[in-house]
């Protein structure tokens, strides 16, 4: 068991507000299912989904299996670029046969913001396709400000400190470097 000395080196538990549990408690333990367990045994439903990772529940041994099975094959490689890989090959076959009408494409991201380069990307793929290499601009900034305005929604003041640097950068190739 750690205590609550140990749980004060995570960035984000500095961020949040958390009067109802000691610092002890909100280390978790174990799961299973919906419900999950603090070190000190204390039962709490999974109201995160382990932050939409978990949507199916823990403790679900086939799919440890599964996962298990295929991180000895292979453990990871992106669908990014011309490369795929059979997982992700046959899912996104089998949700194009469920799709409705011509809905037959599939794109696989692992974060947000990777998911907002690839949607870059595919509009400007779209658009060189069409023959209009002249449309390439986006709206600048736009998934820094939408990111900065839900930080400033939970804590304006903590929210502005870090994002300062950001908002005052303006040389574009910096910016994209820093993304």
């Amino acid at each position: 068991m750690i205590d609550g000395r140990t749980i004060e080196h995570l960035w984000t538990h500095k961020t949040q507000d958390h009067p109802w549990l000691s610092d002890e408690e909100l280390v978790i333990d174990r799961a299973e299912g919906v419900w999950i367990w603090t070190q000190n045994g204390k039962k709490l439903l999974d109201g995160f989904a382990g932050l939409a990772v978990v949507n199916v529940g823990h403790g679900r041994r086939e799919i440890a299996e599964a996962i298990a099975e295929q991180t000895v094959r292979l453990a990871y490689y992106p669908t990014t670029r011309q490369f795929s890989n059979r997982p992700a090959a046959e899912l996104a076959a089998k949700l194009a046969s469920l799709a409705p009408g011509d809905l037959t494409y599939s794109m696989f991201a692992v974060s947000g913001s990777e998911a907002n380069e690839r949607a870059m990307q595919i509009a400007r793929h779209y658009w060189l396709a069409k023959g209009r290499s002249g449309k390439y601009k986006v709206i600048e900034d736009y998934f820094l400000r939408v990111a900065a305005a839900f930080l400033a929604e939970r804590e304006r003041e903590a929210a502005e400190r870090p994002a300062a640097a950001l908002w005052a950068c303006r040389d574009r190739a910096v910016l994209d470097a820093a993304l």
